[in-house]
């Protein structure tokens, strides 16, 4: 029984020693420089935490001859003291609530090495950052920037790099804007997942519209179709006739968000115009950042204007609404 009792202790320990020994022995220690704390991994820098008290922050390019490589989740957490924060060169990451409830912080500045701002599902990045209202990225990043202190970011995937469509990262809550028209390029709309229970969009509370970009660049190609048709001549005899017509291509610049654009006729340049057709968005990849419609008329003497709406899904003072944008300028066919 003794040995029994031995053997099983005896095998436990060495089971316990092996599993001991596999255990990584590399877990990055964490050091501090001033008032950040950080680790090392493959000579690269994360800062972990900042400490100290100071309202303007600039996180440095490097550490003891390290490259400062990303910020982490927790690094300025429910910081209330920073008003401005500076990311130097060289920081490629800004993990999610890196910068979480940094309740006073006003200003944002990001160089041009920033690759990623992870985030995950309903979470922010700048989730409590209610104060934020200028944001500045370097000119040479080619992965972010801004506009109106609003942050965009360039949708990598290989259908839409080419036509450099984008998505918004950061609306400021502080912004008064009643209305914000989408870029021509945006990647998609901005779905309910913007829209707070007490109906804000995008968490501002002076926002109440979207709009759409006016359609640019609307040219129209003519052509006479002729058709052959037999008619009866009234003596059980038949003649051939030659019908003609008119084939008429549009093309203009797409409006990426869009939903659709609408086309108008008129007989008079600043006449009645009136909706002759619905026209759905749709891909071509020969011209991928143009719009087209083909449009027949019958043939005759007579000029028709015409114009062009874009349209879409939208919100209008805070309910769901169909918006659209302007009228293109009018022409004649």
């Amino acid at each position: 029984m003794f040995r029994q009792k031995y053997f099983f202790l005896s095998s436990f320990l060495c089971f316990f020693l092996i599993f001991v020994s596999v255990l990584p022995t590399n877990a990055a220690a964490i050091k501090t420089s001033g008032d950040f704390k950080y680790t090392i991994s493959n000579s690269r820098v994360t800062i972990k935490k900042y400490t100290g008290k100071a309202s303007n922050v600039i996180v440095p390019s490097s550490i003891n001859g390290k490259t400062v490589d990303s910020i982490d989740a927790s690094a300025f957490y429910k910081n209330s003291a920073i008003k401005s924060l500076t990311l130097s060169s060289g920081i490629t990451t800004m993990d999610y609530a890196s910068i979480y409830k940094c309740s006073k912080l006003t200003t944002l500045i990001l160089p041009k090495t920033l690759l990623d701002i992870t985030s995950q599902k309903n979470f922010s990045t700048f989730k409590g950052c209610d104060c934020l209202k200028y944001i500045q990225v370097d000119p040479k990043n080619k992965h972010f920037y801004s506009k109106d202190n609003i942050l965009y970011e360039y949708v990598t995937s290989p259908a839409n790099v080419l036509l450099k469509k984008v998505t918004i990262c950061y609306y400021p809550h502080t912004k008064k804007a009643k209305s914000f028209q989408l870029p021509e390029n945006l990647a998609w709309m901005p779905t309910d997942n913007y829209i707070t229970k007490n109906g804000t969009i995008f968490n501002n509370p002076y926002l109440k519209s979207f709009s759409l970009c006016t359609p640019k660049n609307l040219s129209a190609k003519k052509k006479i179709l002729k058709t052959r048709a037999k008619i009866s001549t009234g003596d059980n005899s038949t003649k051939t006739v030659v019908k003609k017509s008119f084939r008429i291509t549009l093309k203009w610049n797409r409006i990426s968000p869009a939903s659709g654009y609408y086309l108008y006729e008129a007989s008079k340049k600043n006449g009645k115009y009136k909706k002759i057709a619905t026209i759905y968005q749709s891909y071509n990849a020969s011209y991928p950042e143009k719009a087209s419609y083909v449009l027949y008329r019958t043939y005759d003497k007579k000029f028709c204007y015409y114009r062009l709406q874009a349209f879409t899904n939208g919100y209008k003072n805070g309910k769901k609404s169909v918006i659209t944008s302007g009228y293109t300028s009018s022409f004649r066919i």
